[in-house]
């Protein structure tokens, strides 16, 4: 017998059925093996979702923040245990956790990590060699701290194995223009035209690095200060002015110093420097390295209580080894306040003001 369907009665069924009592999960209708769960909304009036993301997010960032406090803490509570502990002559061999770590020349350091970056073993000599410098953000006042350090300074020793800096020249003059691109390889040279490009995103973040300006630009480029941010030229930092041929050359070969707060850690910033390749010599190095730690002493805030640099460790990656550096062969033992302390009074809040404007803005 065959059983033919009559649509006619098919659509009277379901127009006088009731409503099935359950439905089929979203699962159901997903290939083998795919996961994916369609995304179900609250209610767009009461914000119940974004309320509850938010949330989460901000208790994330809390839980990240207290284990970093916590280790931190440790750290130092370990640090100040076993100062002043150290093996016995006659140990060739002992744990390192059980005293005081040993702080290294410059010079033997890298030649420990030369070792492990031989080519039985990363063979990696051709990598960057890093400084890791941990900052001081203390002041006077326990609940104040500095928020960043931000400089930049001229290597005597040029990075060529990294990429040269992106600059972008306002200028008038079209002939500059020209010059600066085409022979000195700016990444973009003009006038309000560029000004126009950036304020309405027709420069990303990432395709630049700096920008220099005429002293005629000095008004109608603070139409973009929210999207240059700190790359916004001022006659202050040395990246307005006549000359843009050799702003344009000295910026190119400067090496920025951005320092990066450590979450639930106020007290400290960390600074990663690149000091050259490992395959260097030592003197090259050394003269970066002193370079780097100059410059971060005269840029560091007149409110740091203390040295400005807690500790320097050397690393090389993907080698796992970290030494941490002999201060006193590098001049830093004598680094104190004293340039702190004779702050005055004014001078001190107007910079604290200053400081917390920047971190609001």
């Amino acid at each position: 017998m065959k059983f033919v369907l009559n649509p006619v009665h098919l659509l009277r069924w379901l127009a006088t059925s009731p409503p099935p009592r359950c439905c089929l999960h979203t699962s159901a209708a997903l290939l083998k093996g795919n996961t994916r769960r369609l995304q179900v909304r609250s209610g767009a009036a009461s914000g119940g979702a974004s309320s509850k993301v938010t949330s989460r997010r901000e208790m994330v960032a809390q839980m990240k923040a207290d284990a970093s406090r916590a280790r931190w803490e440790s750290e130092q509570a370990a640090a100040a245990r076993l100062q002043g502990v150290r093996p016995p002559s006659n140990l060739n061999v002992y744990f390192a956790s059980s005293f005081e770590p040993k702080r290294w020349p410059l010079a033997e350091a890298v030649a420990s990590l030369r070792e492990a970056a031989a080519p039985e073993m990363f063979n990696c000599l051709e990598n960057p060699l890093y400084a890791k410098v941990i900052l001081n953000c203390r002041t006077k006042k326990a609940t104040k701290f500095i928020s960043k350090l931000e400089t930049s300074t001229t290597l005597p020793h040029q990075l060529d194995f990294l990429p040269k800096r992106r600059i972008i020249v306002l200028t008038n003059d079209t002939a500059t223009a020209e010059q600066c691109v085409s022979e000195l390889g700016a990444a973009a040279a003009g006038g309000l035209d560029i000004i126009d490009r950036l304020a309405t995103g027709g420069f990303h973040w990432d395709e630049y690095d700096d920008v220099v300006a005429h002293p005629d630009f000095s008004e109608s480029v603070l139409r973009v200060r929210k999207i240059l941010q700190n790359r916004l030229p001022t006659a202050k930092n040395g990246r307005v002015g006549e000359d843009l041929v050799a702003m344009l050359k000295a910026q190119q070969i400067c090496v920025l110093l951005n320092s990066t707060p450590v979450d639930g850690v106020p007290e400290i910033n960390e600074l990663r420097l690149v000091l050259g390749q490992l395959s260097w010599e030592d003197g090259r190095l050394q003269d970066n390295l002193c370079c780097y730690l100059e410059a971060v002493e005269k840029a560091k805030s007149n409110r740091v209580h203390g040295n400005a640099i807690d500790r320097i460790d050397l690393i090389c990656p993907p080698i796992d080894e970290v030494f941490l550096l002999d201060a006193t062969l590098l001049g830093l033992e004598n680094a104190k306040e004293a340039k702190g302390d004779k702050v005055e009074e004014g001078a001190e809040e107007e910079e604290e003001e200053g400081e917390e404007n920047y971190a609001s803005s």
